[in-house]
């Protein structure tokens, strides 16, 4: 059965709960705890991607990184979409004070939130959420989320509007002169010229970083963000429908997630253990090994685990869930899906 699909026009009257699979392995945290608190009360279309979009695909959930058992990437990524920021800022931003408490600051690609850790995480561990305004590419038109996409960020008159207490404290250290004996006697902004939407201003001064033999942007080479594909994040018709295991929920995905990654970080799946970044663990480390590899059969995903036994080392399976018509399951295509699974509260 192919799910219901929820018109975007009508998504900002509608909160969402999502769906839990009771058949994961998966123990949760602060970091999927407020992700998932994020997706049930958007009002605007968002996904997760960038790195978060490889640990669905790859793990299940947040990928772990370096050699700690319980150390993972810090920074979940989402993207949300708009067509006009100058407006629905302020209906994210009510999103962000009922889940962070008002405790977000603004960045030149959107927002960022702290997250505390809690009794279930690593005793270091700490996650960060970054939220990256997209919309359509073309800036000389209203556009659709149908039209190829890239990170806008804040339009000029919007960003200057924050009060300087609310930007990301780290960013401020860039954007804002301290005052002077000599020249100035206050807080103001440094002279951005025309480097705007924001999100320009970050790839002009951070872009290099993210150019590698298997991303070649012409886009970040010019100071401005990558353009992706109609239909690769986001699509009137699917938006309902693309969603991929997250720890114990189904959570937003770009619609076209394997085309994605592939523009994006290239043949990453070919060695598991292939660097997101520098800082990601080699396959053959017991991050990997401990934190488990999705192996992906036709409609049956499976997260694996290695482990000695005896000297030899063999493949424990974690848990198993099925896509079938379109839509997850903890059973196999035909079984009935009303035995143990469900909607869950964390």
């Amino acid at each position: 059965m192919t799910p219901t699909i929820t018109p975007m026009n009508q998504r900002r009257n509608q909160k969402h709960e999502l769906k839990t699979l009771s058949c994961s392995s998966i123990p949760t945290d602060s970091g999927y705890n407020a992700t998932y608190s994020f997706f049930n009360h958007v009002k605007l279309p968002c996904v997760l991607f960038s790195g978060s979009a490889i640990g669905v695909k790859r793990h299940h959930g947040i990928v772990p990184i370096g050699s700690k058992k319980n150390s993972k990437d810090k920074d979940i990524d989402i993207a949300c979409w708009s067509n006009d920021w100058s407006k629905d800022h302020i209906l994210l931003e009510k999103t962000l004070d009922e889940v962070f408490d008002s405790k977000w600051f603004v960045s030149l690609q959107g927002y960022y939130a702290s997250i505390g850790s809690s009794k279930n995480d690593g005793k270091k561990q700490q996650y960060f959420i970054d939220i990256w305004l997209h919309g359509p590419s073309d800036l000389t038109k209203r556009g659709t989320i149908d039209d190829p996409t890239r990170c806008l960020g804040f339009d000029r008159t919007t960003f200057e509007s924050f009060s300087m207490y609310r930007i990301l404290p780290e960013l401020a250290y860039y954007m804002i002169k301290r005052p002077s004996k000599t020249k100035s006697k206050k807080h103001e902004w440094i002279n951005l010229g025309d480097d705007y939407p924001s999100c320009f201003l970050f790839y002009k001064w951070f872009g290099k970083q993210y150019l590698n033999k298997h991303f070649r942007s012409a886009e970040i080479k010019q100071g401005q963000s990558p353009i992706w594909p109609e239909g690769m994040f986001f699509s009137e018709s699917k938006i309902s429908q693309h969603t991929g295991l997250f720890g114990t929920k189904l959570v937003p995905i770009p619609a076209d997630i394997d085309g994605y990654i592939k523009q994006r970080y290239g043949p990453i799946f070919i060695e598991c253990g292939q660097a997101i970044t520098s800082n990601a663990a080699p396959c053959d480390s017991t991050t990997w090994s401990s934190s488990g590899m999705v192996r992906v059969e036709k409609n049956k995903e499976t997260l694996v685990i290695a482990s000695k036994k005896n000297g030899a080392e063999k493949e424990v399976i974690l848990h198993s869930i099925y896509k079938c018509d379109d839509e997850y399951s903890c059973h196999a295509c035909g079984v009935d899906k009303s035995v143990n699974e469900g909607h869950r509260n964390n």
